[in-house]
């Protein structure tokens, strides 16, 4: 048995004893993913990422989903969390009750249910009363949450709603997730009146940053000015 025979498989043998040497060139190492040749940390990223995805495919509609999401003229904790809303990436307490023990399942806010993203969003009384409140409807007791995010998406491309409503709904779902946050970690009283006064001041927050600044300015009458020499 050859040193390589010991040390790779077969397959890898073979491929290495097809290797032509040249005699009057040094050997040299090369990064493929390259086309001069020079090792980056980009490129090997980027393939490994590539390999990682291989088995996610990812359909038109999704495509065209997330490229309206990170347009969104909107904060960027907020599209990150409308982005984890659509890949099911909250942490809720049924998702951590897999991994710690002894963990509280029950929804922070009405202590009844178990909490699913879909509850603590959409389903859970408080929450229900919250949309109502700032929006005037409330979702019938659905059954996902991505679901209904990305149909939104679907609503604004179809141009059933405007960018604003789109907008709304994406800051209401994020101040109910942040009184979830702290109604869990700091204890703080949750109603639908502090919840639906913080959606209302991000709103006008987001309303002043997006209105245009008009300024009055001073037409000037040029049919009046002349140039002059200097002496």
């Amino acid at each position: 048995m050859t040193v390589l025979e010991e040390l790779f498989d077969q397959p890898i043998v073979v491929e290495i004893m097809n290797i032509t040497i040249h005699i009057n060139q040094e050997d040299m190492l090369i990064c493929l993913l390259e086309k001069n040749g020079k090792f980056t940390v980009k490129p090997c990223y980027r393939r490994m990422f590539a390999d990682k995805q291989l088995n996610v495919s990812v359909g038109p509609r999704m495509q065209k989903i997330h490229k309206t999401l990170w347009k969104l003229p909107i904060l960027p904790r907020i599209r990150q969390f409308i982005w984890k809303c659509i890949s099911e990436l909250l942490s809720t307490r049924d998702v951590l009750c897999s991994s710690i023990t002894g963990q509280d399942k029950s929804c922070p806010f009405c202590e009844q249910h178990l909490e699913t993203s879909t509850h603590v969003i959409i389903n859970c009384s408080l929450s229900r009363a919250v949309w109502f409140s700032t929006l005037g409807s409330t979702a019938n007791n659905l059954n996902n949450l991505s679901d209904w995010v990305c149909n939104w998406f679907d609503d604004f491309h179809g141009k059933l709603i405007n960018d604003q409503i789109l907008i709304i709904r994406c800051i209401v779902a994020w101040c109910i997730w942040n009184e979830r946050c702290d109604k869990l970690f700091q204890n703080s009283q949750s109603t639908p009146e502090k919840i639906a006064r913080r959606s209302s001041l991000y709103i006008e927050e987001h309303a002043k940053q997006i209105s245009p600044i008009t300024n009055e300015l001073h037409r000037v009458n040029r049919s009046n000015i002349h140039w002059i020499p200097p002496p």
